[in-house]
């Protein structure tokens, strides 16, 4: 039985000319199958690289804050009283570092299942890592001496690397 030819795979037609080049080739190309496991270590590695990315800027511009701390801080914001009465008498000092963990914890199963998302469909990547980003700058926005623009910039960038690093990952 002849096996199925990918586009990778396909030879030059006669007369033709060149080949397409193996890059362009590449991106049109779906990715192949990752494990399960590997797809969400993939995404959980891509989007630590995304978040890394935002916390660097934020350690390097001062306009630009911590996007888990503005996260954190609106969380805060929105609870209940009650909530955060619980939590201080529950944490103590530490309610804070808590909710930041809670946060990170977070964010490790939202990249794990987008990376077992993404090794299925690929679409879901830019989807994925723009709702995330676009998350952290809504919640940047409402801090005050914060630079919207270039936390709009720099979380665009950072989602856009770990975007392009879950595609390679899963290749």
């Amino acid at each position: 039985a002849p096996q199925a030819v990918t586009r990778r795979e396909r030879p030059a037609r006669e007369g033709a000319g060149a080949a397409a080049h193996p890059a362009t080739v590449a991106l049109l190309d779906p990715p192949p199958a990752a494990s399960r496991g590997r797809a969400a270590l993939s995404g959980v590695v891509a989007t630590g690289l995304a978040l890394g990315i935002t916390e660097l800027a934020a350690g390097l511009l001062r306009s630009v804050p911590s996007l888990v701390l503005s996260i954190a801080d609106r969380v805060i914001g929105i609870a209940p009283a009650p909530v955060l009465r619980l939590a201080v008498d529950i944490f103590s000092t530490n309610d804070k570092p808590f909710l930041i963990a809670v946060i990170l914890l977070c964010l490790v199963l939202i990249g794990a299942r987008l990376g077992r998302a993404a090794a299925a469909r690929p679409v879901v990547i830019p989807a994925g890592f723009g709702v995330l980003g676009l998350l952290g700058i809504v919640a940047a926005a409402g801090e005050t001496g914060v630079a919207l623009p270039l936390v709009a910039l720099t979380t665009v960038v950072a989602a856009a690397a770990g975007a392009a690093a879950l595609r390679a990952l899963l290749r």
